[in-house]
């Protein structure tokens, strides 16, 4: 049954959590600005400045999502800390309304948290990553970008393409390499780009049979190799299965449907893992004149599940051949101490 207390903690929740979300999102978004503060503020000294606040658009869920699996936490403790100080959570207890009771509204905040967590890691954060990714791009030079670039292969046709140095989002891959089997040809390249709206390839070595050609400037089909999609489409093919969503990867049959989806879910359940474990040690009557010293062992402590979390998502991408089963096992086992913490809470 909802109770007044609960309707006042609820409200309480409410509030707190969205000025925790607001002021945690702000920390995260200006950490970032920091560390890249050179180059953003080059991009915003352009003409191009308009580049930089839509690539942060993009960034803003991610940032949001980096920053809920605490939220919940510091919103409890930002309610509990006057409460502390004003001995209204000893005044409660005297009354038989144990800690846990008191701060039940948190633990349906955590689910809501939760829910939200899984819904930006799964649906909107894989959707705006890409064009982050395009967008950085765009803002950066070629040469200043190189070192993002990644290995990648595919097959178009009946042509096998490798890179060393892909940067998909920009239309620019690196150190090429392709071979083609009927009729065999062989080709190294420097580089392949779009331009134009056709591939480019610069600096090529092409080896039919016994004949070798030194080509500056050619595209794909005038070395006789097959590559049938555009810059889009083959940035979209190459994009990582951590860069789509659950239904893209069960709709192109990715194998690796179950450990993304496994990982996502995990990662769903730390905002109420957190708060189960770090708000016990926030919650004690004799640290209520040390509040800050409180809060700082209280997130050290919910730094315990997002490790877990951590080493799973190390565990999950290795070959597990039951994802389900391994996050089941361990996220449950991690719940029930969470669970155990709390029923224990006590001022």
């Amino acid at each position: 049954m909802i109770t007044t207390l609960d309707r006042v903690m609820a409200r309480e929740a409410a509030g707190r959590w969205l000025l925790a979300l607001l002021l945690g999102t702000a920390l995260v978004l200006l950490g970032d600005f920091i560390a890249n503060m050179g180059f953003y503020l080059g991009v915003l000294a352009s003409r191009r400045w308009w580049l930089f606040f839509a690539y942060y658009g993009c960034l803003l869920p991610g940032f949001v999502a980096t920053w809920l699996p605490l939220s919940v936490l510091v919103s409890a403790m930002l309610a509990a800390a006057p409460m502390l100080r004003q001995g209204t959570l000893m005044a409660l207890s005297g009354a038989g309304i144990a800690p846990a009771r008191t701060f039940r509204p948190f633990l349906a905040l955590g689910l809501a948290a939760g829910l939200l967590s899984f819904a930006l890691g799964d649906q909107v954060v894989p959707r705006l990553e890409p064009a982050a990714q395009r967008l950085h791009a765009r803002m950066k030079q070629r040469q200043h970008a190189m070192h993002q670039a990644r290995a990648v292969g595919w097959r178009s046709g009946g042509t096998m393409w490798t890179t060393a140095a892909a940067l998909p989002e920009a239309g620019d891959y690196g150190l090429v390499a392709a071979f083609h089997d009927q009729p065999r040809r062989t080709l190294v390249a420097d580089a392949l780009h779009w331009e134009d709206g056709v591939w480019q390839l610069r600096d090529v070595d092409l080896v039919e049979g016994d004949r070798h050609r030194r080509i500056n400037y050619c595209t794909p089909a005038e070395a006789g190799l097959e590559l049938d999609l555009d810059a889009e489409g083959l940035a979209d093919r190459l994009r990582p299965d951590s860069f789509r969503t659950s239904d893209e990867l069960a709709a192109g049959g990715s194998p690796r449907f179950r450990e993304v989806l496994s990982g996502r879910l995990a990662w769903a359940l730390l905002p109420l893992l957190c708060l189960l474990f770090g708000l016990p040690r926030f919650l004690r009557w004799e640290d209520r004149g040390r509040l800050a010293m409180a809060g700082a062992a209280a997130t050290l402590l919910a730094a315990v599940p997002i490790a877990v979390a951590g080493v799973l998502g190390r565990l999950l991408v290795s070959t597990a051949s039951r994802p389900e089963l391994l996050t089941a096992g361990i996220m449950g086992a991690v719940l029930a101490m969470g669970a155990l913490r709390w029923r224990r809470m006590r001022l």
